[in-house]
């Protein structure tokens, strides 16, 4: 695979491992190349979680809930293992 064909597996991955793991988040497109991970369980945007497609990263705001910090956590750990299996930089 090239590069772009790796970035876009990552990407298709981690959906993937979100739809099956995080039932609670819608996945819509954002700004800027962004995917944002709504939280149905709240009415907040402050408890979502985006994704940046470019750099293979989740960042939720610093006052999100628990829950929401340690889902972006467990999102982040997984990004880090995909990135590391397909040679990209961390």
């Amino acid at each position: 695979m090239n590069k772009t064909q790796i970035r876009k597996h990552i990407t298709k991955t981690f959906i993937a491992f979100v739809n099956a793991n995080f039932p609670k988040y819608v996945i819509e497109e954002g700004e800027g190349g962004r995917l944002e991970l709504v939280n149905t369980e709240s009415n907040t945007w402050e408890d979502g979680i985006s994704y940046s497609r470019t750099g293979h990263y989740c960042v939720c705001v610093n006052w999100a809930p628990d829950q929401v910090k340690q889902d972006e956590e467990l999102m982040n750990t997984y990004l880090s293992n995909l990135k590391r299996e397909y040679h990209v930089a961390q």
